[in-house]
């Protein structure tokens, strides 16, 4: 395989499996190519990526190592992608009942899935995360996403309990937007002791679901490493250790607002200066 060929071929296969670590054996026996040709080819894509900000390959020395592609979105890509998603949101169509901003369309949106996924992750860039949890419905594609691009496992909570599912732990939470003490479910073991979960969500309004999904967290012994929700209603004072948000929504003058939250603000600021 020449090594135009062999350069094609690696950036498809780490492009595809985000944060997949690949030894150089394997690619030597998928091209036919020795390890010190393979280290040349990943020293030019090294290179590549950082100059044209197409994220990071990364090569992890030792036994267990090889390298991988870290998806890392451009300051200016950021910018771009959250000024059109709030563009978007803010259009007057989008207003139900002058109670709720409509958003369902952009969340199973593919292409703006993706670029509402780099987001949080930036957010969380120097966090080790194991596994991503959410609730159904409307966060379960958010949440496969952020999953995707860690190249971690999705782990989904259900609101009734299933026979299917097998032995499940359940937790009750107080839900402020029904203003009703619902559960949630999770089939036993989905969470691994110890494990590293990062909980995301498409919106949040007094954070009930939030601490229910916590509390599923710790119930399995493991560890939550923070929360994020595509939009947060900023009704009421809500604090969660490492709690982040991309868009809020604010009632001003009997009306909703939807605007970029002030640490996105300030990130695309800083590129801006």
């Amino acid at each position: 395989m020449k090594r135009s060929e062999r350069i094609a071929f690696l950036t498809k296969t780490l492009i595809d499996c985000p944060n997949r670590v690949f030894s150089l054996r394997v690619f030597s026996e998928l091209t036919g190519a020795s390890k010190t040709s393979l280290s040349e080819d990943i020293d030019i894509l090294k290179r590549t990526f950082h100059k044209h900000q197409l994220g990071v390959i990364e090569t992890i020395v030792g036994a267990g190592g090889g390298v991988r592609y870290k998806p890392k979105p451009s300051p200016s890509e950021l910018e771009s992608a959250l000024r059109a998603l709030l563009e978007e949101m803010q259009e007057p169509s989008r207003l139900i009942l002058s109670d709720f901003i409509y958003y369902g369309d952009i969340l199973f949106n593919p292409a703006s899935l993706r670029d509402i996924a780099l987001a949080m992750i930036v957010l969380f860039s120097e966090e080790t995360i194991d596994g991503v949890l959410t609730i159904e419905t409307k966060g379960v594609p958010l949440a496969m996403e952020v999953a995707r691009l860690l190249g971690v496992r999705a782990i989904v909570a259900r609101k009734t309990n299933r026979a299917s599912e097998g032995v499940a732990l359940s937790v009750h939470y107080k839900s402020f937007s029904h203003n009703t003490i619902q559960s949630m479910h999770l089939t036993k073991g989905a969470i691994e002791q110890d494990a590293r979960i990062l909980i995301i969500d498409d919106f949040m309004k007094a954070g009930g679901t939030i601490a229910g999904l916590k509390s599923l967290i710790a119930e399995n012994e493991a560890h939550c490493v923070g929360s994020c929700v595509f939009m947060q209603e900023l009704s009421r004072p809500v604090s969660f250790e490492n709690h982040h948000y991309l868009f809020e929504l604010r009632r001003k003058e009997q009306a909703l607002k939807v605007a970029l939250s002030p640490e996105l603000s300030r990130l695309i600021e800083q590129n801006e200066s």
